[in-house]
């Protein structure tokens, strides 16, 4: 397991690091994108770091091969924002309100612990 600690403040805003996710999408694939957000959410859940702190998040991004400066143009860049807001458009559209939150065959399924509904979705179909 994972070890695990809440964030002194929380929730924070995480904006910035979550333009440079889809930045990170688009320039490097899915995979980094995806260690990213691993990383981040490590770095509140685990290592208590302040995202919404722009040093503290440079600082990440240097120890996830993202150079500081470029980090913040990224998250300073209009395009980010713009992406960003679209997506999360699209999500509030969807219906989708909060994390992990799954649609498998247009059925909604949100929280961890509806993951073994899932599995019996994936396996056997709708209930």
């Amino acid at each position: 397991g994972v070890p695990c600690s809440l964030p002194k403040a929380f929730p924070i805003p995480t904006q910035n690091a979550a333009r440079l996710f889809w930045w990170l999408a688009e320039t490097r694939g899915e995979a980094a994108a995806a260690a990213w957000a691993r990383a981040g959410l490590r770095a509140v859940f685990v290592d208590g770091v302040v995202l919404n702190d722009a040093e503290a998040l440079k600082a990440l991004a240097a120890e996830n091969d993202i150079a500081p400066e470029q980090a913040e143009a990224v998250w300073n860049d209009p395009v980010w924002k713009a992406r960003l807001k679209r997506e999360n458009d699209e999500a509030i559209a969807a219906g989708i309100f909060g994390a992990p939150f799954f649609v498998v065959d247009g059925e909604p399924f949100w929280g961890n612990d509806r993951k073994p509904q899932i599995e019996r979705w994936l396996a056997s179909g709708p209930f």
